[in-house]
């Protein structure tokens, strides 16, 4: 129970941050955003550790199962993601990015040799339509033209997902939800700020700093992605998949696009009709009924 729980709690948290990185991101370049994200994150953790509130535990023979994790998530992902957003309509990414937990059923079928559930593939294809109409019901006026490029980064993307998904699930056996998650932020926090410096020489952009000191306001988005979505919803993420099945426990992603338009109809009075209702209700059930078909 807790770690359905769980799921919810990592959809809910993920679903808000898109409002939080949208205020950022009109600020920040995407690597500028994460390389802060991912230093603030990797800092709290770090001196929570030192003050022993919270235990790691890190051992050499750890690493062969941890290395997939963080090489998967959050670098290739965020990676793939980032650009590939800028190539491709938001509609099609958002559709492709909900492909992730069909992605990582048929991933994770193959990985441990379990004969595919086709009861949970259903559900999951309930879920998804529901996320494809949410997605479209959201898109005005996305004019950008999809490029082969960005197809691809976008499938690299739902790949790197899959395999964080399953490699987490492994990697769960010998380390704790917790520990995972400090690694994760401390490579996200060295990936993103090398990433991030390229960025800047190939942009001549200003160093983010800089912008942050300039817009003090920036600090409430960065302390959210930074703390409650990437420490909270990754522990949230690793602990989840610690306990469920891979594919259970990705599904619960879904749920993040019905709470992003939950917050953008209370926050951003963002139009709600009918259609969004029976939508939402698409996701909720499809979700429901893929962890009880399991």
């Amino acid at each position: 129970m807790k770690a359905h729980f769980a799921g919810f709690g990592f959809a809910a948290i993920f679903g808000v941050s898109f409002i939080f990185s949208k205020l950022a991101l009109s600020l920040l370049t995407p690597f500028g955003l994460l390389s802060l994200r991912f230093i603030i994150a990797f800092g709290v953790m770090h001196v929570l550790v030192s003050l022993k509130i919270i235990q790691v535990s890190i051992k050499p023979s750890m690493f062969r199962f941890v290395i997939p994790v963080v090489i998967a998530q959050p670098i290739l992902y965020f990676t793939f993601e980032n650009i590939g957003l800028s190539m491709v309509p938001s509609s099609l990414a958002g559709i492709m990015i909900a492909l992730i937990p069909l992605v990582t059923l048929f991933m994770a079928s193959y990985r441990f040799k379990q004969s595919l559930n086709l009861k949970q593939f259903l559900w999951m294809l309930l879920s998804l339509s529901g996320v494809i109409a949410l997605t479209l019901l959201n898109t005005t006026d996305d004019a950008t033209v999809s490029s082969l490029l960005g197809i691809i980064l976008m499938i690299g993307a739902v790949i790197s997902a899959s395999v964080f998904n399953i490699s987490s699930r492994e990697a769960s056996y010998h380390m704790s939800a917790l520990s995972l998650t400090y690694m994760m932020m401390g490579v996200g926090a060295l990936g993103f700020s090398l990433l991030h410096g390229f960025e800047v020489i190939a942009q001549s952009q200003p160093w983010h700093i800089a912008l942050w000191i300039q817009n003090p306001e920036l600090t409430y988005s960065l302390l959210y992605l930074g703390v409650v979505a990437s420490i909270g919803g990754f522990f949230l993420v690793n602990y989840a998949l610690s306990q469920l099945t891979s594919a259970t426990a990705s599904v619960y992603a879904n749920l993040a696009t019905v709470v992003s338009i939950i917050v953008g109809v209370v926050l951003l009075a963002e139009p709600f009709s009918l259609w969004h209702a029976l939508s939402a209700m698409a996701v909720i059930f499809g979700v429901r009924g893929s962890v009880l078909s399991v």
